[in-house]
C-alpha cells in the first residue's frame, strides 16, 4: 500500500473518530515535574493520529502522548475505542518497556472506566525515571480522563 493509499484509507469516513471535544480532566495526581495539555479539542492530522492530551517534562525526562486508537483499517477488522499512550523522548529500549510494561515501565494501555456519558478512561504512567514518585507519593499516580 502506498503512502497516498493509506492516506486516502485514513481519511475516508467510516464511523471512525476524526476529532475529539469536551475532554474533561479528573486529576487524582500530577507529578510536579510534568505538565498536562490544556487542550480540550484535537483534529486528526493526515496520518491518522488524533491526539487527545500530552504530557511534558519540565526536567528533561519522556513526554507522553495520549491518543485515540481506533485499531486496524483492514477490512473485516473490529473498530476499537481505546486511548493509548505513547512515550517520548527517550531510547528505543525504554519506548520497547513502556509499550510491553516490562522493567519499571507501565501505562501505554489504559483502563476504560465505566460511564454514562462518553468515554472515561484511567492513566496511570510509570517509568524508571518516575518510578520513585510512583512508589512514595501521598496519592496513587493515576488521571482519569472523560
Amino acid at each position: 500500500m502506498t503512502n497516498k493509499e493509506k492516506k486516502e484509507r485514513i481519511q475516508k469516513e467510516d464511523g471512525k473518530a476524526f476529532e475529539t471535544f469536551n475532554i474533561e480532566r479528573d486529576i487524582t495526581y500530577l507529578n510536579p515535574k510534568y505538565t498536562l495539555s490544556k487542550q480540550t479539542a484535537n483534529v486528526m492530522t493526515g496520518n491518522g493520529l488524533l491526539k487527545v492530551f500530552e504530557l511534558n517534562s519540565s526536567q528533561g525526562g519522556p513526554s507522553f502522548i495520549g491518543r485515540w486508537d481506533g485499531g486496524s483499517c483492514d477490512p473485516g477488522k473490529t473498530e476499537r475505542y481505546d486511548l493509548d499512550i505513547d512515550i517520548y523522548r527517550v531510547s528505543r529500549e525504554e519506548k520497547r518497556r513502556f509499550n510491553k510494561g516490562e522493567r519499571g515501565y507501565s501505562g501505554h494501555h489504559t483502563t476504560k472506566v465505566e460511564s454514562d456519558r462518553g468515554y472515561k478512561y484511567q492513566v496511570s504512567l510509570c517509568t524508571t525515571q518516575i518510578l520513585a514518585q510512583c512508589r512514595t507519593s501521598t496519592a496513587p499516580p493515576q488521571r482519569e480522563l472523560r
